[in-house]
């Protein structure tokens, strides 16, 4: 029942803690809820709309999410999950797509798909709202997954995956 997106990709994620999230089906009225380990619902949905890509950081304090909106686009929002409160951290008039968190869960990767076609590897700070441009490509890329050292990216590109290296801070 995991939905994937355009491009095949199933969209899910996993913190260390054993969390799942995940998009079930396709369509504008998904909702992120919590299951318990027998896949039984607790409580409320946690975010309802149309939702893309949800991912949790990994002490699963927070949740990052694509937000499409038909007039917009789509940007990526930030939920605390101890406090309930959402925020927008993404405001480009460009398409945002696929967060990721970096492993100390302080700072977002995503991609964008720029005005002249290429797309763009970011990532943001949660706390100056700080945006770095990681990579330029003239092909569809995103961020998969970080090594455990916070070092490496693995980045998608359409036809295969890439890895390749963050430059330390």
């Amino acid at each position: 029942g995991i939905g994937v997106d355009s491009n095949g990709q199933a969209e899910f994620s996993v913190s260390r803690a054993g969390v799942l999230t995940y998009r079930a089906g396709l369509g504008g009225g998904v909702q992120l809820v919590w299951l318990d380990s027998k896949g039984v619902r607790e409580g409320e949905p946690i975010e309802v709309g149309p939702l893309l890509n949800p991912t949790l950081s990994k002490d699963s304090r927070w949740l990052a999410v694509q937000k499409v909106d038909a007039k917009n686009g789509s940007d990526i929002w930030v939920r605390d999950l101890k406090r309930g409160v959402n925020s927008r951290l993404t405001f480009a008039t460009e398409e945002d797509l696929v967060p990721l968190f970096s492993n100390d869960g302080q700072s977002v990767f995503y991609a964008r798909a720029a005005k002249d076609g290429s797309f763009l590897l970011l990532s943001q700070a949660l706390d100056s709202g700080a945006e770095r441009e990681l990579w330029k490509s003239p092909r569809m890329v995103f961020p998969v997954a970080l090594s455990p050292d916070g070092r490496d990216l693995l980045v998608g590109q359409l036809d295969r995956l890439l890895v390749g290296f963050l430059p330390a801070d």
